[in-house]
């Protein structure tokens, strides 16, 4: 199994002044892009919702967000993911991937308009 995982930031939420502190990240909106290359034409998504305790902030390991990379922001992202989650979420992915290249090329007969379902 290879399922490739792109870490994509779409959000990121500050303080701009936290009891001294400037620009202080208190939230990240962040998502994985899971592809597989057998399934070329398929990309799944896992969605990550981190907050940070502003309280926590020390001297030393403040890092604020004009210097927070999306490097950075995935490490606080992953900080409470285990290995194990990580391999989890990407096995999961895989029979999404392989619904969606299996769609390819098919002509929609019927699609309920009420449905929340928006699988392509």
């Amino acid at each position: 199994m290879s399922v490739n995982a792109k870490f994509i930031v779409d959000k990121v939420d500050v303080y701009e002044e936290y009891y001294g502190w400037s620009n202080v990240v208190s939230r990240v909106n962040a998502r994985w892009e899971l592809t597989h290359p057998d399934y070329p034409d398929a990309k799944v998504y896992h969605i990550f919702f981190f907050t940070l305790d502003p309280t926590a902030i020390q001297q030393e390991s403040f890092v604020p967000i004009e210097q927070a990379t999306d490097e950075v922001l995935e490490q606080w992202c992953l900080a409470t993911v285990s290995a194990e989650t990580m391999q989890e979420i990407k096995v999961a992915a895989i029979p999404a991937l392989r619904y969606q290249q299996q769609g390819k090329g098919l002509t929609t007969y019927y699609s309920n308009p009420a449905s929340p379902v928006t699988q392509s």
